[in-house]
């Protein structure tokens, strides 16, 4: 690709990848010229800034005004959004909009507005040209790593210093980007507005990058790496090295050490040289991985190109007082990125009241969101300790004055008995808390699989399913199996970490959720728009017997006794909070169905994904596929059929029985799987929630203590 401007590091996305493991704000992304660039926090976005300009306007636009005046797409799913408020600490929060389609044009490397469908449907008709609108439907990112050499001198400098020699060579950036060395012309030209001008030597970003568990990223500071190790020798390598706080130490021959990287072709990048070109002193990288110095504290994705990175006040480690430290690893490494999405099925309003117990009027229905959405949650804001029991002892002495602030406030009429309704739904929350039901995801997955298990059909735009009936043969083992003919998924990305994933803790309190680094740089309370996707799909649905599996529990639970405890702190907090043995016949017999899928209707498991219902009062799991992802075409409903279906669990658990590395897997006896491998029980980890962990096929079909063994 020869282009000599910024519009060379434009890199198509797929929309879906934005809320994914490896290409979200804060990620390094590596672009087609070869460059990485970093995404920027969303209120970077414009189609995030138009939103929140337009709500700030007018806190009480309808769906159809925000889309047509901010040309974006709206994702509706309250209950998620209420989710987000309340649990991520977003008070603000309005609504969420789904990332527009971003595509480059092949020959220019442009963004292709012209074809995009909100351009079309809301700027087009309104006389907007396609080349202001570009930034309309961008992603805004700055190049990282930032320390880049010379492809010619092999001279390393920082984007800043080659950044200035080009501006004050040619008194402009133009042609800069992608970045290049304004002193080593190739001695090739291009053509620019009729105009020949020289082409000069691309630069090349440094691969090494330092990362630290809090989410903190830096280049390795290579002019205080090399007078730190001409000054301290190993010592720079003892942990907790203040390394960003060097002082530095100039060449002898005057001045700065002006750095020249050479690397061994021969050996790995750890093996590269760098020699200063005034005082020709050396110093190796071997061993650079073994660096460990205090944290930088910086968080370029809050930055801009021409502007100092912002920094937090400091950087703790999680579990105990005292400064956290960095790793170097290398850009493509899967450490530097690790993001954390929450998806949700879409329930409707109704259904949510009928799982609960509390079947609402559409007139109670409203004063039970008031009083959720906008009474409790301003409440929360100067009191987020406060239960829902607290909200209601201290603001309604008397049942009579919520009464009077409904109607004033919301102008909404209630008669004693409705009040008495909608007051207990309100107070139910509280009431699972102190029954130690304090598992917010739990609690909020609860919600889906009431919908699926306390009615046997249900009809919506959104959601739409009914219960097949079960052959003889499956009765003993499941409760329910639902063809799901229509469902709808929304995902939105919240947090994310470096380095390793950070697990939840249970405590006395209940539940507790590491807090990751925000995508918004911003106060909690400035955030009212959050990006998401939304897609729809079909699927299909299980609930296994939940007293026949309990029996089976307690039946083998000498067999598996070992087996659990074994599992220590290596396993997710899942299987340590509700147990282990149900777990692993519950996801072992989700990805068998899934694989056993792609044999008899020709569904690839990657297309398909697992949805795991598992606590002390859920156990099943949802199979589903969506747009996009070889679904949408009623394939894998017509596989719930009685006959079909039964044929299917079957055939699984007959080809569980053997495996191609038996019988070394069907003895594996690790912590995190047990009779699983490729080859017979795992899939693609963007298919499964617990990324292929907690798998063994012996306990759904061995002879002896098979939890399905009678449908051998």
């Amino acid at each position: 690709m020869n282009i000599h401007s910024a519009k060379a590091l434009n890199h198509s996305v797929d929309q879906y990848k934005l809320l994914s493991s490896n290409a979200g704000v804060g990620a390094v992304i590596n672009t087609r010229l070869g460059f990485s660039v970093m995404p920027l926090s969303i209120e970077n976005w414009k189609f995030i800034q138009r939103v929140e300009k337009r709500l700030l306007q007018n806190p009480n636009m309808t769906v159809e005004e925000i889309e047509e005046k901010a040309a974006v797409e709206v994702v509706e799913d309250e209950r998620f959004l209420q989710y987000l408020k309340k649990d991520e600490g977003l008070p603000n929060l309005s609504c969420l909009v789904a990332i527009p389609h971003m595509q480059i044009n092949e020959k220019f490397n442009t963004v292709d507005v012209k074809n995009n469908p909100l351009y079309k449907k809301y700027l087009e008709p309104n006389d907007y040209a396609a080349n202001s609108c570009e930034d309309w439907f961008v992603v805004p990112g700055i190049v990282f790593p930032r320390w880049m050499v010379s492809q010619k001198t092999n001279l390393l400098f920082p984007y800043d210093y080659w950044r200035d020699l080009w501006k004050n060579r040619f008194r402009n950036l133009f042609s800069f980007a992608p970045p290049r060395d304004a002193s080593s012309p190739t001695g090739r030209v291009f053509i620019k507005d009729g105009e020949e001008r020289k082409e000069y030597c691309l630069l090349t970003q440094m691969p090494f990058v330092l990362i630290c568990p809090n989410g903190h990223i830096s280049d390795v500071p290579w002019d205080k790496y090399f007078s730190a190790r001409l000054r301290d020798g190993q010592g720079v390598f003892k942990r907790g090295y203040d390394l960003f706080g060097f002082s530095g130490c100039d060449c002898e021959k005057g001045g700065k050490h002006e750095l020249f990287y050479s690397e061994n072709k021969n050996h790995s990048e750890g093996f590269g040289l760098l020699k200063c070109t005034k005082c020709q002193e050396v110093v190796s990288l071997e061993g650079i991985m073994n660096l460990r110095p205090k944290c930088s504290r910086e968080k370029p994705w809050l930055g801009k190109e021409n502007v100092s990175f912002e920094k937090d006040k400091e950087c703790k480690v999680m579990t105990r007082d005292e400064d956290e430290t960095m790793r170097v690893a290398l850009v493509t490494s899967n450490s530097v990125y690790y993001a954390e999405t929450f998806s949700s099925l879409y329930i409707p309003k109704v259904s949510i009241s009928q799982c609960s117990g509390f079947v609402l009027t559409e007139q109670e229905q409203k004063a039970y969101e008031w009083l959720s959405n906008n009474a409790y949650a301003a409440f929360l804001v100067t009191s987020p300790e406060k239960s829902r029991l607290d909200y209601w002892t201290e603001s309604y002495h008397h049942d009579s004055d919520f009464v009077e602030e409904l109607e004033l406030t919301a102008d909404i009429q209630l008669s004693d008995e409705e009040v008495i309704k909608v007051k207990s739904r309100f107070l139910e929350d509280d009431k699972m808390n102190r029954e130690g039901q304090s598992d917010k995801i739990e609690e909020y997955r609860y919600q889906e699989y009431a919908t699926f298990t306390k009615q046997k059909s249900l009809s919506h735009k959104k959601l739409s399913f009914h219960n097949v009936v079960l052959p003889d043969s499956l009765t003993p083992f499941f409760s329910q199996i639902s063809q799901v003919d229509t469902l709808c998924v929304t995902k939105a990305q919240t947090n994310f970490y470096r380095v390793s994933i950070q697990q939840p803790v249970r405590t006395d309190d209940g539940i507790i959720y590491p807090e990751g680094c925000k995508i918004y740089g911003s106060s909690p309370f400035k955030v009212r728009v959050l990006p998401a996707n939304q897609v729809f799909g079909e699927g299909l649905f299980f609930e296994l017997n939940r007293d026949y599996l309990k029996q089976w529990c307690l039946t083998n639970s000498d067999k598996y006794k070992n087996r659990d405890n074994k599992l220590g702190s290596q396993v997710s907090m899942v299987l340590d909070t509700y147990g282990a043995p149900a777990f692993y016949v519950l996801h072992t017999l989700a990805h068998l169905i899934i694989k056993e899928l792609e044999f008899s209707c020709g569904y690839s498991s990657a297309s398909l994904t697992e949805r795991i219902y598992y606590s002390n009062r859920m156990c099943g799991f949802l199979i589903y596929t969506t747009d996009g992802a070889e679904g949408g075409m009623g394939g894998l409903v017509w596989q719930g059929q009685p006959e079909l279906i039964e044929r299917i669990i079957k055939k699984a658990l007959i080809r569980a029985l053997n495996c191609s590395s038996d019988p070394v897997c069907w003895e594996h006896d690790e912590t995190l799987n047990y009779a699983a491998c490729f080859s017979c029980c795992m899939i693609s980890e963007t298919s499964c929630e617990y990324r292929n962990m907690g798998l063994d096929r012996r306990a759904l079909v061995d002879t002896d203590f098979g939890f399905l063994k009678d449908l051998l």
